[in-house]
């Protein structure tokens, strides 16, 4: 895809980057909740999650992300979480992506006490392509370590389709996902995402 501006570093090698902003919408239980029992509808806490991406491309084969994002709540003294960290992509012949990360972040919690934790994370992402259209299945393991929680373990699995306007390099494209969260900690699926916008890059 041709990049939406040039950077210049060291000694005048080019490396394209694009970047892209987006704010999503999540309905979540309290962390404080641990029964299996369905919720009420008092105990769900709708979230918007603002990020800024800027992508860099290295290789062919290597796609680097930097995340920034701030997630805002409803039930929770904002902003409830902060979150840096990075994404490299290795994309392995035409079908598959993988992507080691690691990301660095801060929750607040209810009585105003703010953690810091750490979390490696793999993800294996099948992808697959048609015309306009990309289907992607992005699968993630990945663990927790922090000062307020025990370390835990969480998988995550999002679902993506996009669709490119045009075949120029010029035009962007228009995409749409959904995503399921898994936390030990809970023993249960506590958390889905949705996300819609458009991207150029």
């Amino acid at each position: 895809m041709a990049p939406l501006a040039q950077a210049v570093v060291g000694r005048g090698a080019i490396v394209p980057f694009g970047v892209a902003l987006f704010s999503i919408a999540a309905a979540s239980l309290p962390i404080t909740t641990q029964s299996s029992r369905a919720p009420s509808v008092s105990a769900i806490d709708l979230q918007t999650w603002d990020e800024m991406d800027v992508l860099t491309r290295l290789p062919p084969n290597l796609d680097i992300t930097w995340i920034a994002r701030v997630r805002l709540s409803e039930r929770l003294p904002n902003p409830a979480h902060c979150v840096f960290g990075t994404d490299w992509n290795f994309t392995v012949g035409k079908h598959l992506v993988l992507t080691p990360s690691y990301y660095y972040g801060t929750d607040r919690l209810s009585s105003g006490v703010v953690g810091h934790r750490q979390a490696p994370i793999i993800a294996v992402t099948p992808v697959f392509g048609r015309g306009r259209w990309t289907v992607s299945d992005r699968n993630r393991i990945g663990a927790r370590f922090g000062t307020v929680s025990e370390p835990s373990w969480f998988y995550r699995n999002r679902a993506r389709v996009d669709y490119r306007l045009s075949n120029s390099h010029y035009v962007g494209s228009l995409f749409a996902w959904g995503e399921a969260f898994y936390f030990s900690e809970y023993k249960g699926w506590t958390r889905n995402r949705i996300g819609a916008g458009g991207a150029k890059s």
